[in-house]
């Protein structure tokens, strides 16, 4: 079942939810990392079997679209968004080691980016931020 911020995020911006679209959005709020679309696939026909990667393909975009989940493009998957009542740009770190991905938001670099966008009368299409390197975790075990 959805969060109660993400179903009245729905209703607040009309955001029409068919059954795979909720049940593609429930399998990305199960997740704590990112899943590819033949991966969301094969957990989505576990309930329904007859579902088809075109499908999830669909549904991934009407998602992002709404700014409902993001697409993570160095791993070329998905995952739900975690602020959505608001506009942002992501900052990802992804750890190279366990594969961890965490979503930051942080509001000066999103005001330094607009601020150089309009500057310079930029018209941005797509803001993709990702860090790759090695999480706080995976950097302690190594010195073990």
């Amino acid at each position: 079942m959805l969060s109660k911020n993400l179903t009245n995020y729905c209703k607040k911006n009309a955001i029409k939810l068919t059954p795979l679209r909720n049940e593609v959005l429930e399998i990305l709020a199960k997740q704590n990392n990112p899943l590819t679309a033949y991966e969301i696939l094969d957990l989505l026909k576990e309930s329904n079997p007859k579902a088809q990667v075109m499908s999830v393909y669909r549904i991934l975009e009407f998602l992002q679209n709404h700014h409902l989940i993001h697409r993570i493009e160095n791993l070329n998957a998905f995952m739900l968004c975690n602020h959505l009542s608001e506009h942002h740009i992501s900052q990802w770190l992804i750890c190279e080691d366990c594969g961890n991905v965490e979503e930051y938001t942080d509001n000066e670099f999103s005001h330094a980016i607009d601020k150089i966008t309009t500057d310079n009368g930029f018209a941005v299409t797509a803001e993709t931020i990702e860090l790759k390197g090695v999480c706080l975790n995976c950097q302690k075990e190594k010195k073990k």
